[in-house]
């Protein structure tokens, strides 16, 4: 039986760690990782770690703090063989690649799931959202994150995955889940 990681593509708002709330549970042996919970416990346990670890360029000089406890957990979670679903924002194009090539040692499958909404349905979002600035290194807010991720965002290439979906409209997202749902399963 193959495993899998899904890994959610999108920026700030976009739905991601709903979709993998909504999917997790009809994935046998699935597991979430996300990196927000990382950047709280980095918050609060170590401020003075967490304050030297900002930079959020996507030019990956050197990984981030957040980013090297997150490879830590994701390959614990591989070892164990789970199917994985990555609630981030994956949005750069270095840090997906070093998290395929990872992944790809395991050999287990990709799916790329890319929530590709217009900005307007993101800013709505911001605006209702109760979700807790403090994960957040750079931006001030979630309106400014948005603004900010214009320029840095980098779309995924879809051949560097196994399978992947492209999701342009929230009424989309429940045929898609369907779907890798029933990928899972086989």
């Amino acid at each position: 039986m193959n495993r899998y990681v899904l890994l959610t593509i999108g920026k700030t708002h976009s739905g991601k760690s709903t979709f993998a709330n909504e999917i997790i549970s009809e994935i046998p042996n699935g597991v979430i990782l996300e990196t927000d919970p990382i950047a709280l416990f980095l918050r609060a346990t170590f401020p003075n770690l967490h304050a030297l670890d900002m930079d959020h360029s996507g030019g990956f000089s050197s990984p981030s703090l957040k980013f090297l406890m997150f490879r830590t957990i994701l390959t614990f979670a591989l070892e164990q063989d789970f199917n994985i679903v990555m609630s981030n924002s994956n949005m750069y194009e270095k840090g997906r690649k070093d998290v395929l090539d990872i992944i790809k040692k395991y050999r287990h499958k990709t799916i790329g799931v890319y929530f590709n909404y217009p900005e307007e349905i993101l800013l709505e979002r911001v605006e209702k959202s109760e979700r807790d600035i403090k994960v957040l290194r750079v931006s001030k807010d979630f309106k400014d994150l948005v603004i900010n991720q214009r320029m840095r965002f980098q779309a995924p290439n879809k051949n560097d995955f196994d399978y992947f979906f492209e999701i342009a409209n929230p009424t989309e997202l429940l045929r898609i889940q369907k779907t890798i749902v029933e990928l899972v399963k086989q």
